[in-house]
């Protein structure tokens, strides 16, 4: 009797066999690095799971804190007096490696209108950021740009407060209820997977999801 270590692994016959049987099987996700229990215990494992593996190194802090600097003083150089503030998944935690950071600009400095356009050109000539445009028809019109150092995406606004205060809302209900952080970093990532993130586009923001 030859034992199986004395030949080949397998015969080709068997690989064909092996290869069509696991063909349509899904790789496992980054995420799942161990056995889940059966039926809803196994989905909240492995949400919690997912969540860990989302949450941000502290190298991909510090690259966020960098951009925001960097785009800060990009808008302090056209406005001095200018107040530049973050909310929106940035402010609160909720954010993805993919997410973008959203800013908006304060102070004294004029029409939000003229000034998002003033904006826009004034971003134009930065060597720090790429793709930069303006989108006036949105609900809350706002200039898009990309760092081009790191590829993190930028949302900024004129003048309007609601976001920094909708985060603040949202701060206050993650510190009341911990199923929320997990349930809504799925749901975005979902989303994001979908293309169906982006307000601008008649997308679901992560303030009303």
């Amino acid at each position: 009797m030859r034992l199986r270590h004395d030949s080949a692994p397998f015969e080709p016959a068997e690989l064909d066999m092996f290869k069509q049987k696991f063909a349509n099987i899904p790789p496992a996700p980054a995420w799942a690095v161990r056995e889940y229990s059966a039926g809803l215990i196994g989905l909240h494992e492995e949400i919690l799971d997912f969540c860990d593996f989302m949450s941000p190194p502290y190298q991909e802090e510090e690259m966020r804190r960098d951009v925001f600097q960097r785009i800060e003083k990009a808008i302090i150089s056209l406005w001095p007096q200018a107040q530049v503030r973050v909310f929106g998944s940035y402010l609160t935690g909720l954010y993805l490696p993919t997410s973008d950071i959203d800013l908006v600009v304060l102070g004294h400095i004029g029409y939000p209108r003229n000034a998002l356009f003033n904006l826009t050109n004034h971003l134009r000539y930065s060597r720090d950021f790429i793709g930069v445009r303006s989108i006036p028809q949105a609900k809350v019109p706002i200039v898009k740009l990309e760092d081009l150092k790191t590829g993190v995406k930028i949302d900024i606004s004129i003048g309007n407060r609601n976001g920094i205060d909708n985060s603040m809302v949202i701060s206050s209900y993650l510190a009341e209820f911990s199923q929320l952080r997990p349930l809504t970093l799925v749901l975005k990532y979902f989303l994001y997977q979908q293309g169906l993130n982006d307000p601008a586009y008649g997308g679901l923001g992560g303030y009303g999801l």
